[in-house]
């Protein structure tokens, strides 16, 4: 690198922290979806397995750090169960959405201050219909035995939301 360039280079990285406060990125709303963990097959509203209740537990401790700051669940034990460490873990209480509804969850995140953290736990039929609602790209199936999936949909005003699928 010759003088000149070291020269301007200097100039930019003094000027970056001046650039930063003129213009302030835009708040992002990040949002992590599950469906609930491993569920007992007895009865209309059945509770975890020990699996489910350990997989609830992993959940908790992969979100320790994210600063979650809202976490809604369906209505259903499974769901609720699902987010009690991880409401524990970061002092939110959970709310109830009625049924899980698509339209109603969006609106509770919608609602969410524009930079919250906001964990759903929701079901198989009901996290692809309210990824679709929060602008997902893709379609997103989830089969009826799998309990491990963790989107991430980051959501930035006036773009196309960035959505990550992992496995937890």
């Amino acid at each position: 690198m010759n003088q000149r360039h070291a020269v301007s280079l200097g100039w930019a990285l003094l000027a970056t922290p001046w650039l930063a406060l003129s213009f302030p990125a835009s708040a992002e709303r990040a949002v992590i979806l599950v469906r609930h963990a491993e569920k007992g097959a007895e009865g209309k509203d059945p509770e975890l397995t020990d699996s489910g209740r350990q997989r609830a537990v992993r959940l908790a401790e992969a979100l320790k750090d994210t600063g979650v700051t809202t976490i809604l669940t369906s209505d259903a034990r499974r769901t609720i169960r699902t987010a009690e460490p991880a409401a524990k873990a970061n002092g939110v209480a959970a709310r109830v959405v009625k049924g899980g509804d698509a339209g109603e969850t969006v609106k509770e995140i919608d609602g969410a201050p524009a930079d919250a953290v906001v964990l759903v736990v929701g079901h198989s039929n009901t996290l692809p219909e309210i990824l679709a609602k929060l602008g997902a790209p893709a379609k997103v199936a989830i089969a009826d035995s799998d309990f491990g999936n963790l989107f991430v949909v980051v959501r930035s005003p006036g773009k196309v939301p960035t959505v990550v699928r992992l496995r937890y």
